[in-house]
């Protein structure tokens, strides 16, 4: 998902990489947020592995499995049992964007940005509830194999009932690392298909060399033969 670039070179993109696949981990450390559970529970941690299949190059489909885990707070709801450590498990599948593509630059870029969200089940010990997340990081290092950095979640379980009706609300941050090879035909440092001096990725046509007419000759296209 391209939100600069242009319909054609967006089109372009989609068009020549394949189906692949991913696989994410992600480590964080935990914290209730909201008006009262803030307080029922305190600081944990929380780790997800998430398998994506890339459907193109800014899309994917992907399934996480994780564990969140927090310790015991200074309050319990009157009339209540204490808490003690407060655990989810869940399986939230969902999709995974990527607003500016994807490479194997190797340096610090756009590309490097993502967003991931779903919904499913999250099992807390007691009962099976309902719950969805959403998922912001940047990939500060990015190789052709592995890329990671500091990534932000947020977590929502919805309270299907019991003396305090509240959703538990956990916010995370931590980091995030993927194995992920690049497609055969994603965009490389060096790839210019057409060999007209630009690259795949930068280029609206990639198999049809620029023609340096003096028109037009950054988007990678050879311009019609006309007066005009």
């Amino acid at each position: 998902m391209s939100i600069l670039a242009t319909s054609g070179v967006a089109a372009n993109a989609a068009a020549e990489v394949p189906i692949g696949y991913a696989i994410h981990l992600e480590g964080a450390a935990a914290r209730m947020v909201g008006d009262r559970k803030v307080d029922q529970f305190d600081w944990g941690g929380a780790g997800t592995i998430a398998p994506e299949l890339t459907i193109a190059d800014r899309v994917g489909i992907e399934l996480p499995l994780g564990a969140v885990v927090l310790s015991d707070g200074d309050w319990d709801p009157a009339g209540t049992m204490p808490s003690g450590t407060g655990y989810g498990i869940y399986a939230l599948p969902g999709v995974r964007l990527r607003p500016f593509g994807r490479d194997g630059e190797g340096t610090v870029s756009a590309s490097g940005i993502w967003l991931a969200g779903g919904a499913g089940p999250v099992y807390t010990g007691s009962a099976a509830r309902f719950g969805a997340d959403v998922r912001v990081g940047f990939d500060l290092f990015a190789g052709e194999l592995i890329r990671g950095g500091p990534s932000l979640a947020y977590l929502q379980i919805v309270e299907s009932g019991g003396p305090l009706p509240e959703d538990g609300r956990v916010l995370m941050a931590g980091l995030h690392g993927a194995f992920e090879p690049l497609p055969e035909h994603a965009p490389t440092p060096s790839s210019d298909r057409d060999g007209d001096g630009l690259r795949d990725r930068d280029d609206a046509c990639p198999d049809e060399a620029e023609d340096l007419d003096g028109h037009r000759d950054d988007d990678g296209c050879p311009d019609p033969d006309d007066d005009d």
